[in-house]
């Protein structure tokens, strides 16, 4: 497997990564979010299978639950995490927005020469 390099965020192949773009797709960061899908993907593709081999059916809560525990792990471990942004580097100090406009609690201002 690949390094995880500035392009990848570290999301495996497969049903992991498919969790990884539903979730991004639908704005989604939180672990259980990453659960829910993974569960939701997993209970899908068993009524898929089940049509096929109705025996199946019987796996449908520990597929859930393997798909929930996936999910939650591809989330945990997918390199999601915010970053903080860079400072800002101001060269008029008349340029910048007031002490309590929301932005001034984002970043650092350095005010050069």
């Amino acid at each position: 497997m690949r390094e995880p390099g500035p392009e990848r965020t570290g999301a495996g192949e497969g049903p992991p990564l498919c969790v990884h773009h539903i979730a991004r797709a639908m704005g989604r960061r939180r672990t259980r979010h990453y659960a829910a899908i993974g569960a939701a993907i997993a209970v899908a593709w068993m009524l898929l299978l089940a049509f096929v081999v109705p025996l199946l059916t019987v796996l449908l809560v520990p597929a859930a639950f393997c798909g929930a525990v996936m999910g939650a792990l591809c989330g945990r471990f997918a390199g999601i995490v915010p970053l903080p942004l860079p400072d800002v580097i101001a060269t008029d100090p008349n340029t910048l927005v007031g002490a309590d406009h929301p932005s001034r609690h984002q970043h650092g201002v350095i005010l050069s020469n």
